[in-house]
């Protein structure tokens, strides 16, 4: 699975936009790509992306939607909006990277300029300030909140569920 940012870093004013997913396949598994399909298009700046459940759960400009694949063809039937309210001033720092951690729940790179998040799965929570944090919510359930950090652009886990992230200035760093 790729994002490809077709339009970065700028969308013209009153085009579509150009971005979207792919699915990149191996078919004779020498270990290079000969085929690839899109499973999304049309997407304003996705930032990383976290296959899940058939489909994918993805960054995008301002919010995190989910996008199913319900009828298995390898192309998501719709987006489903689930968080709103992430910074989009800057194209380098928005949020981005959601990565499934052991615990269940899908963290994701904050992107250096916050926002106050509204949880569209359960509308009647209150906002969730991420000034200088990172995000995290529970894929199943829906519930949100801010967590330390404050990733620029990228994130990881390792093999012992240590979350790594980064900036322009500092290549890598363990967030406690």
């Amino acid at each position: 699975w790729v994002v490809e940012m077709r339009d970065y870093p700028t969308l013209e004013s009153g085009k579509k936009p150009l971005s979207r997913i792919r699915i990149l396949e191996d078919i004779d598994g020498d270990g290079f790509y000969e085929a690839g399909r899109t499973f999304a298009d049309g997407l304003p700046f996705p930032t990383g992306l976290q296959p899940w459940r058939g489909g994918a759960i993805v960054a995008l400009a301002g919010e995190i939607a989910y996008f199913p694949d319900e009828n298995r063809d390898g192309r998501a039937d719709r987006q489903e909006t689930w968080y709103q309210g992430f910074a989009t001033l800057n194209e380098q720092l928005r949020a981005n990277h959601p990565q499934l951690a052991a615990d269940g729940w899908v963290y994701v790179a904050g992107g250096l300029r916050g926002g106050e998040i509204r949880n569209l799965r359960q509308p009647d929570s209150p906002p969730v300030s991420i000034n200088g944090r990172d995000f995290a919510f529970d894929p199943i359930g829906g519930a949100c909140n801010a967590v330390s950090g404050n990733g620029q652009f990228g994130l990881t886990f390792d093999d012992f569920g240590r979350r790594f992230t980064c900036s322009n200035r500092n290549p890598l760093f363990e967030v406690m």
